[in-house]
């Protein structure tokens, strides 16, 4: 009886970490048939061959990033104090600006260490679409599309300029 548990839950493991993403794609697959196929020159030919998630971005990531943004920002421009600091042209305007830069960049800080401080969550999810179909010269043709979904929209948004 136990190793029967054992094998059903190990079957029911493998089955919802295989299929993670499954209710996602067949969003991607309704999104492209609802906003693609209306569009192509002979959407009866129509046949998408494969979907592929590509990458997934957390928020922790992206703020470990522009947090070192910043950092690098506020040495950049403490250097910059420094020169100006030394040509007495300098001395007005610019140092002022210069501050008010560094302290916006140490807010920033501020910020994504608060941020960071709470549960890590998806940022976007980033898949490949590859289909079929004819184009005006009744010639089938491979397409590969790329689509990023972000879970706070629930919303697919096609990548246009890759």
């Amino acid at each position: 009886m136990k190793k029967i548990v054992l094998i059903v839950i190990v079957f029911i493991t493998i089955i919802s970490c295989s299929n993670k993403y499954g209710l996602l794609e067949s969003k991607l697959k309704k999104e492209i048939e609802e906003n693609v196929v209306p569009n192509l020159d002979d959407p009866k030919s129509y046949e998408l061959v494969s979907i592929e998630t590509i990458d997934t971005s957390m928020y922790h990531e992206n703020i470990k990033e522009m947090k070192l943004f910043y950092e690098d920002d506020i040495k950049n421009q403490n250097k910059a104090l420094e020169e100006h600091l030394k040509d007495t042209a300098y001395r007005s305007v610019f140092i002022k600006r210069i501050r008010d830069v560094i302290s916006d960049n140490e807010k920033e800080i501020k910020k994504s260490d608060s941020l960071l401080a709470l549960p890590d969550r998806i940022m976007n999810i980033n898949f490949v679409v590859k289909m079929r179909a004819k184009n005006k010269l009744n010639a089938l043709v491979l397409e590969t599309l790329k689509y990023t979904y972000s879970p706070t929209k629930d919303k697919f948004f096609l990548n246009k300029d890759e």
